[in-house]
């Protein structure tokens, strides 16, 4: 939550008082997915969040859905490939090159899918306005009109 709040403070708040307007890819909603997932309430994880970063809450949250084994496939890992261990190169192919995978990205995929649940449960929690976008249906392009459509249609 340090950094959420560091991020609040020097990049979020400053922007805003500008009129600008501020995409993140990764917010309180990350959060509560992963470490939800990992056995912390979400209501706690929301709590921190709101002394954290104050009223500074996303108008709309959109989650990109794609079942865990494509999105991991689609990222280059093979479902049969060993997980980085100790965050060392296990010697993985990845589809780009320089990828360094965090102690998250290594992790099993049963943990994958528990982050996705968390993500899709996401608005029975969470203060702001979630919309869940099918990632698995179509190419970039489609996906990204998807996305646009529910933005717009929320604006």
């Amino acid at each position: 939550m340090a950094s959420r709040a560091q991020l609040v403070t020097e990049i979020i708040k400053p922007a805003l008082e500008t009129g600008k307007t501020i995409l993140c890819d990764r917010y309180i909603s990350s959060t509560c997915a992963y470490q939800g997932s990992s056995g912390y309430p979400v209501e706690k994880i929301i709590e921190l969040g709101k002394v954290a970063v104050g009223d500074v809450w996303p108008d709309l949250t959109v989650i990109i859905d794609i079942p865990v084994k494509e999105g991991l496939e689609r990222t280059g890992r093979k479902p049969y490939q060993k997980t980085k261990v100790n965050h060392k190169d296990a010697n993985q192919s990845y589809l780009f090159q320089n990828v360094v995978v965090d102690r998250f990205d290594s992790r099993p995929l049963e943990y994958h899918r528990k982050v996705r649940k968390g993500f899709l449960k996401l608005a029975q929690h969470y203060p702001v306005t979630v919309k869940i976008v099918d990632g698995s249906q179509g190419d970039i392009e489609a996906v990204h009109e998807k996305v646009k459509k529910e933005v717009v249609g929320f604006f």
